[in-house]
């Protein structure tokens, strides 16, 4: 949270603030509209968000989520066709029916309901809602997808997503990873190469540590086709960063295992053993067994 940009935190604050506030009148003239609802449950939605991700406020994210869940369980009362009110409340019933059974008890206890199938099928239908928020919807439901192990149905979201945002980088990124869950390296591969292209003519801002994570995903798939010469080079730059901790945790884990298969065990054990605190540091517990 102290890392948060103070004018750009105010600003936000303000602009959220002044959202609420309108959707809050529109509701004092007409208590029963499912658009003052579906406004105020978006508006205190991205808040709680916001809280939770940037500012890092658990507790104050929490509040704001239970009112903006209220909001769009309400859109759905008053109108049961609003499908674009479906993807908030499909999103929270989803985490809710994925945590620990003491979590679950609390979160039912605060009012947030369960149901992972009831969850997928509402995320599912947002995301076919022609809408301000479909896209949001869409790239919501690949994350949940993936999660399930559903790899195909991902990709032809994520396909549908190239066509209305062909210039968006990460699009080719998550499809390419998605490609690699499905512990298909070529097609992965494949795709990084189109989405390389992509990334050396775009001089867009990129997010921070985007570099690094490209190459951890070509260096993860050409590792598993045996490319390990190309594989090693990007790795190595994955390694170095800067970026996220665990992107450097997983870049030493594959040379470890490249290092290993080549006989050199001494230098495998040294890059296995820098993985798994890298990986322990980013809480990447896969990663580290």
């Amino acid at each position: 949270p102290k890392d948060v940009p103070k004018d750009i935190d105010l600003r936000f604050q303000q602009y959220i603030n002044r959202a609420i506030e309108l959707a809050e009148t529109a509701l004092t003239e007409a208590p029963d509209d499912p658009d003052a609802h579906y406004e105020l449950g978006m508006s205190v939605g991205l808040l709680a968000s916001y809280r939770a991700s940037i500012r890092g406020e658990s507790l104050r994210a929490v509040l704001a989520a239970k009112r903006a869940y209220n909001s769009h369980r309400r859109v759905l009362e008053l109108d049961p066709s609003r499908d674009d009110a479906k993807f908030l409340v499909g999103i929270y019933r989803y985490i809710v029916s994925v945590m620990p059974r003491i979590f679950r008890l609390i979160a039912r206890l605060v009012g947030f309901d369960g149901g992972k199938n009831e969850a997928m099928q509402m995320v599912s239908a947002a995301a076919s809602h022609p809408g301000n928020s479909q896209a949001e919807a869409q790239f919501a439901l690949v994350l949940l997808l993936n999660r399930e192990r559903e790899y195909t149905r991902a990709r032809k979201i994520l396909k549908l997503l190239l066509k209305d945002y062909p210039k968006n980088r990460l699009v080719w990124l998550e499809l390419a990873s998605t490609w690699l869950r499905d512990k298909r390296p070529a097609m992965a591969e494949l795709t990084l190469t189109h989405g390389f292209r992509r990334l050396q003519s775009d001089d867009r801002v990129r997010m921070f540590g985007e570099g690094p994570l490209w190459y951890l995903k070509r260096g993860t798939a050409r590792a598993s086709l045996g490319l390990y010469e190309g594989a090693q080079n990007d790795l190595m730059r994955a390694a170095k960063g800067p970026g996220a901790v665990w992107v450097s945790g997983r870049a030493h884990l594959e040379l470890g295992k490249i290092a290993d298969l080549a006989g050199d065990q001494t230098l495998a054990r040294s890059y296995y053993s820098r993985g798994r605190n890298l990986c322990d540091d980013a809480d990447d517990r896969p990663c580290k067994r």
